[in-house]
């Protein structure tokens, strides 16, 4: 992208058989987000937020925080309502639109743990969601406190998002977490 440090909103792109893909993601972290949506842009100041996301039908599905609530289709368009997010600060508010491949691990049955990815880049899924799923009860076991019950009534999705040029080794939002590609993906073949 032509700036590799990009915060807020932001379009990023990949090429998947020669042809320039497209993406929209974030980068809010520590005060981006007011270029996003209006807010108190502070890290003390905190909130409960309802992300809705009209997108191109196209694309999708979109990733933010929390699980979609309702999928409504408008024309060539489906706008995807999540449900609202626990109390938070604005800057670990996130989401993502694009033509990316989700692969899908639990743990059990309703805790869900997302690998998601450029096209031609999901074979590199698999120790990330190996690895990811054992992180995650490891710390449910050893600090007493389940992941995917601190969406405060809703189930808390476990999503991990690797882009092509995220400015940041990784940002911890709440309920996705985005990733240098880089920095998660594991190829045998070709990492070290």
């Amino acid at each position: 992208n032509t700036n590799p440090v990009d915060r807020g909103f932001y379009r990023g792109y990949y090429y998947y058989e020669n042809t320039r893909r497209y993406y929209a993601t974030t980068q809010f972290q520590p005060y981006h987000a007011r270029k996003a949506f209006p807010c108190f842009d502070e890290p003390q100041f905190k909130s409960r937020y309802t992300i809705s996301i009209t997108r191109p039908d196209t694309l999708g599905p979109s990733y933010s925080n929390m699980a979609i609530s309702s999928t409504e289709v408008i024309g060539n368009s489906v706008r995807e309502t999540f449900y609202p997010t626990p109390i938070i600060s604005a800057y670990l508010v996130a989401f993502h639109v694009s033509d990316f491949v989700p692969t899908v691990s639990t743990s059990t049955a309703p805790r869900p743990f997302s690998i998601i990815s450029r096209r031609g880049a999901t074979d590199q899924h698999a120790y990330a969601a190996e690895i990811g799923v054992e992180i995650t009860n490891q710390l449910d076991d050893y600090l007493g406190i389940e992941y995917h019950d601190m969406g405060q009534g809703q189930i808390m999705k476990n999503d991990h998002i690797a882009l092509p040029d995220f400015p940041s080794g990784a940002m911890e939002n709440w309920g996705m977490v985005n990733y240098r590609e880089t920095n998660y993906l594991y190829d045998p073949a070709n990492t070290n």
